[in-house]
């Protein structure tokens, strides 16, 4: 994957799940803890602004394609019981992803990156504990769009 162009970001949030995001589904609109988690983001977006900007100022939709790197950080404790297994609170990653995504891509937002995700060709997600606070790192890469292969 050859990259144009990356940055990296930091949300200062508690991610939810995507099916804690909506009342049964999207037609009845965002919980209230997806709209707060969605206002933090937004909010935190707009000190990357000119970054977004720069960073989708490489993109051509005939020849790139957007690559995202996704560290959910979680407190140990929300994560391991006493024993040192996972909780059953621990978050599913998968699902952890597709608010994020869209809150960090999609033009509907203004300060987001303004590139629709059905140009999303790759995503690494992974969770890290901390001591005490949450969060998010997101790296976002303008890459070349990928080229078929034989296989």
């Amino acid at each position: 994957m050859n990259i144009i162009a990356e940055t990296s970001l930091y949300l200062p949030i508690s991610p939810i799940s995507i099916n804690k995001f909506y009342y049964g589904n999207k037609k009845f609109g965002k919980t209230k803890e997806a709209q707060e988690m969605s206002s933090t983001v937004l909010y935190a977006l707009i000190k990357y602004a000119d970054e977004m900007k720069r960073l989708r100022s490489y993109f051509d939709v005939k020849k790139h394609a957007v690559y995202v790197e996704i560290e959910t950080l979680i407190p140990k404790h929300k994560l391991y019981t006493k024993s040192g297994v996972y909780t059953s609170q621990k978050p599913d990653i998968s699902n952890i992803e597709k608010g994020i995504i869209d809150l960090v891509l999609l033009p509907k937002y203004e300060h987001s990156l303004q590139i629709d995700d059905r140009y999303l060709v790759g995503l690494k997600s992974t969770i890290a504990p901390t001591i005490t606070f949450s969060g998010v790192n997101v790296r976002l890469c303008i890459v070349d769009q990928p080229t078929p292969s034989d296989n």
